[in-house]
């Protein structure tokens, strides 16, 4: 993987496949990864755990204005953070019912899914996006590497399904990076460091590239068949900064590019 230099700054982009979210980051908003949302803190002091029955209706209210409407999904989050609530072992109408509930499509309308809870949908790079979110809420990653390989990636097989998920890609990151959510905004005020949150930046503004490179293919050729020189002669000032840049640019390569013993 090319981010594994973040790993120690915070933890590194959660993009594509192989990567693994905890149900707590999905569900929650913490300072640090041990603490809940206060909707968590109230709803679990007023959970009845006997009878599984909220005892305030407002409370449960609030739960499902967030969550949707199902109780046994709220227990379920509940018992992430207390082992006194069991897990059911049966499947019985009821709960296959909720399970139906929650795979309609219309389960997440007027709910906050996709804006504080889970996946957030306001990009087209929905993973990236939220791992960059978690991150700057203060949760942090890690990888991983078990002997026995956990994850089975996939990838794109032939040039046109690269080249559309290489556009999903540049068009979901341009429109994070020109958004409220920016690394040059949003990221330097949140709970990310700032080596992390210059990492995402060039992350996500890295497809702008694109754009001088689409010149320098294109000026050259042109200035060659007007006559136009495109580099400064040796007798111009201009050539003492071109020559600075492309020692500097040189040296850069052979520092990083080179196993020093």
């Amino acid at each position: 993987n090319k981010y594994q230099g973040m790993d120690g700054v915070g933890g590194t982009v959660c993009a594509g496949t192989g990567y693994y979210l905890k149900k707590e980051a999905l569900y929650s908003t913490p300072i640090n990864q041990d603490d809940m949302t206060t909707l968590f803190l109230k709803a679990q002091s007023e959970y009845k755990w006997e009878s599984q029955l909220y005892q305030s209706e407002e409370s449960l209210q609030e739960a499902e204005e967030k969550f949707g409407a199902s109780r046994k999904f709220i227990n379920s989050i509940n018992s992430l953070n207390d082992q006194r609530n069991g897990r059911e072992n049966v499947l019985c109408d009821e709960t296959i019912d909720e399970a139906k509930t929650l795979a309609s499509c219309t389960f997440e309308e007027n709910t906050r899914w996709g804006k504080e809870i889970g996946y957030s949908y306001n990009s087209l790079l929905e993973s990236s996006y939220t791992g960059y979110l978690l991150h700057s809420k203060g949760w942090k990653s890690v990888y991983l590497y078990p002997k026995r390989p956990c994850f089975l990636g996939c990838s794109t097989i032939d040039m046109k399904d690269a080249l559309v998920q290489l556009m999903k890609c540049a068009s979901g990151l341009v429109q994070v990076g020109l958004s409220k959510y920016s690394p040059l905004t949003y990221g330097l005020m949140s709970k990310m460091p700032l080596v992390q949150n210059m990492c995402y930046g060039y992350f996500i503004f890295s497809h702008f590239l694109s754009i001088p490179c689409f010149l320098y293919g294109i000026v050259p050729p042109l200035c060659f068949l007007m006559g136009t020189p495109v580099f400064p002669k040796v007798t111009s000032p201009w050539f003492a900064l071109f020559t600075t840049i492309f020692l500097s640019s040189l040296a850069q390569h052979l520092y990083e590019g080179p196993v020093w013993p």
